[in-house]
């Protein structure tokens, strides 16, 4: 089943990239989403993604998340807009330690291992 975008979606989605894109070596934009169980965060996450790197392919872009849960859950939700595209998982209790271009990390194990990190310029928590 497909569903249609809805216009808080589009428009969270336009506001974030319109921030990320504004943000520069000096003026660093930190934005932040609240959206309420339901409202399609994952859906979000995924257009961001998406739109963002049809502007910027040479970004890397890493998914942070605490918990096995949520972890399974972005990855499975993203890999559902790249069709056919690796994208990476590292988590020590999912006990993966792939890093793609996008990558979606537990927040310990990139904490533990840092250096394997340097390359992204977009984390998304």
């Amino acid at each position: 089943m497909v569903f249609e975008d809805r216009q808080y979606q589009i428009d969270c989605e336009d506001a974030l990239l319109k921030d990320v894109l504004a943000s520069t070596t000096d003026n660093i934009i930190h934005p932040l989403v609240a959206i309420p169980t339901g409202a399609g965060k994952s859906k979000i996450m995924g257009n961001f993604i998406y739109k963002l790197l049809e502007i910027c392919p040479y970004y890397n872009i890493l998914v942070l998340s605490h918990t096995e849960n949520i972890l399974k859950q972005d990855h499975e939700a993203i890999s559902s807009f790249f069709p056919g595209i690796r994208i990476g998982l590292y988590s020590s209790g999912l006990r993966s330690r792939s890093i793609e271009k996008i990558t979606v990390a537990g927040i310990q194990s990139v904490h533990k291992n840092a250096k394997h990190f340097k390359k992204f310029q977009i984390v998304i928590v």
